[in-house]
């Protein structure tokens, strides 16, 4: 379905568009030009944007149907929006405010404006508002191969409503265009991405030897106690120690790469805090569940922390390399 605002303009909106933005002039110079409205619209029309005047009233109701479960809709009308005959035509149409995610699927978000045609026949799978016992929602109208009719989302996360005979069904109308302020998603998708990226980019991996001799360096001179370069051991073997260097080589490997280091690592000393949350990965370590507090369980977590970045940004530049 078309976005309304890729398509709607009205003259004196499409005016100024063409002036503002083709003629790079700021709008006190624009009021100076002289530019006829067919002239401004053959601009907009071999850019694509198709305009047409804005010259029909649409009531606008100040609600927001769910796109999930039913509510009331109401019958208070905000304001009238102009809209183009051009689209409308015989059309009985209104606007309302889609509220929710479950038919994102559709097209439709959270905060998105629906035309809907009053007018307009329905058939199966036709987005429709339609008042369910007296409450409004946005869904697909089907029917199955039982004949059942239902009202079904589009997002996996939600359920569809079957229609029961007992329901009073009202179909408001169908919707015929989907329009926005702007181009958005739900937060909670956006979360989805951010911690998505969160788990792949902490993902514990066996190290290489190079990684392993790269992470001991650039610890060199973070580590102000012995038992600190447990974060960095950790960092290079997560969770799945079997694969990774040992606690006693990895003793072994500091000592060797930097045998003038003030705090070597000891078997012992790094044994002693491999217990509770830090025999997890990094990312995981609680302070209420470690067998350090205060500055020194951050000192912890900071420097391993550290060293999953150095790592991760290592594998990075291989792959781009690949």
């Amino acid at each position: 379905m078309p976005w309304i605002q890729k398509v709607i303009l009205t003259r004196a909106e499409a005016l100024k568009h063409c002036l503002l933005t083709y003629l790079m002039i700021t709008e006190e110079e624009m009021m100076k030009k002289l530019l006829t409205e067919e002239e401004a619209f053959a601009i907009l029309e071999a850019e694509g944007r198709n305009p047409m005047p804005c010259d029909t009233p649409v009531p606008f109701y100040d609600v927001s149907v769910p796109c999930g479960y039913p509510c009331p809709i109401g019958d208070e009308v905000k304001n009238f929006g102009m809209l183009p005959g051009e689209i409308l035509k015989a059309m009985d149409a209104f606007v309302v405010r889609a509220k929710g995610d479950s038919m994102t699927g559709a097209g439709i978000f959270d905060g998105d404006y629906v035309l809907v045609d009053k007018t307009a026949k329905f058939y199966d799978s036709d987005i429709v508002v339609a008042v369910v016992d007296g409450e409004s929602v946005i869904k697909c109208y089907c029917t199955d191969d039982n004949g059942q009719a239902w009202l079904t989302p589009q997002n996996e996360e939600f359920r569809a409503i079957q229609l029961k005979e007992e329901q009073n069904l009202y179909v408001l109308g169908v919707v015929i265009y989907i329009f926005r302020t702007r181009p958005r998603v739900s937060h909670r998708k956006c979360m989805e991405a951010v911690n998505r990226t969160k788990r792949e980019r902490f993902k514990p991996m066996v190290a290489t030897p190079q990684q392993v001799e790269l992470a001991i360096r650039n610890a060199d001179t973070k580590v102000k106690f012995g038992s600190l370069w447990f974060a960095v051991w950790r960092a290079l073997v997560g969770k799945d120690e079997e694969n990774g260097i040992t606690l006693d080589d990895f003793c072994t490997k500091v000592a060797t790469l930097l045998p003038d280091h003030q705090h070597l690592p000891t078997l012992r000393n790094l044994q002693r805090v491999d217990v509770l949350s830090f025999t997890k990965s990094v990312e995981e370590w609680r302070e209420d569940n470690a067998p350090v507090t205060g500055y020194r369980f951050k000192a912890y977590k900071s420097l391993g922390l550290l060293t999953l970045e150095l790592l991760n940004n290592t594998r990075e530049k291989q792959q781009e390399t690949r």
